[in-house]
């Protein structure tokens, strides 16, 4: 029995490193593709994190030309609004201009009235003066007949 338990033995033995073998190259099998994908992890989280930095950097530069667009945009609405008061500012201008054309014709028909009239009550003054001069030279003619008599 003891040759039949050895060439057992050694049967086993040879199984054992056969299988201690195919063991180690499946091992080595699955090392190498740990590697490989432990690689590609790599490859890809550094490409991520390239891309991830480009985007960061134009979400940035858009961030800022939005800043820079914004404060032009309330620049130009500060424009605006200084333009829109400004035509505000003209319009009432005009308004007063036209308010000081109109109150300047009032005052012209005024004054022109007044001269008619005073120059009415002048030549009136002036036509019964005449007139009572000439009544009175009548009545001084009158008169002196009337004392020769």
């Amino acid at each position: 029995m003891q040759k039949s338990d050895n060439s057992l033995f050694d049967d086993l033995k040879k199984e054992l490193i056969e299988l201690k073998l195919q063991n180690f190259e499946k091992e080595k099998s699955l090392k190498e593709f740990f590697e490989q994908l432990r690689s590609e992890s790599t490859e890809l989280t550094e490409e991520y994190e390239k891309k991830k930095n480009e985007y960061v950097h134009m979400i940035n530069d858009i961030a800022r030309k939005i800043r820079a667009e914004s404060k032009d945009i309330n620049t130009r609405k500060d424009e605006l609004r200084l333009l829109d008061r400004n035509e505000e500012i003209k319009e009432h201008e005009r308004r007063l201009i036209a308010d000081v054309c109109r109150k300047e014709k009032m005052a012209m028909l005024i004054i022109n009235n007044a001269a008619i009239n005073l120059q009415k009550l002048y030549r009136g003054r002036k036509d019964r003066k005449l007139a009572a001069g000439l009544r009175e030279k009548k009545n001084r003619k009158n008169g002196k007949k009337k004392g020769k008599k």
